[in-house]
């Protein structure tokens, strides 16, 4: 794709490593909080945590800003696209 032609640049890719690592470390924060809270110091749900931390790390590369789904309490419009994008998946999985 065009997109993955232009990542694949090493050059082109650094411009977004800052972005990148701010989304890593806000995924380390949340994952020790979570395991902070837990009786038995894990983490619930790590499955649910990648796919946040994937939605993140795609739209700030794709689209310059954060969704929030890393944050401490994720917004409300956040969530619903999280449970949208989700349901999008599981259909096209149902229809293949």
């Amino acid at each position: 794709s065009l997109l993955g032609r232009h990542l694949l640049r090493p050059r082109a890719a650094q411009a977004y490593a800052g972005a990148l690592d701010a989304v890593v470390t806000d995924l380390l924060r949340r994952l020790q909080c979570q395991r902070d809270r837990h009786p038995q110091h894990l983490v619930p749900d790590v499955a649910t945590e990648f796919y946040k931390f994937g939605l993140e790390g795609i739209s700030s590369v794709l689209f310059g800003s954060r969704l929030g789904c890393l944050e401490p309490e994720v917004p409300r419009d956040t969530e619903t696209f999280i449970r949208s994008i989700n349901t999008m998946f599981v259909t096209t999985l149902l229809t293949m």
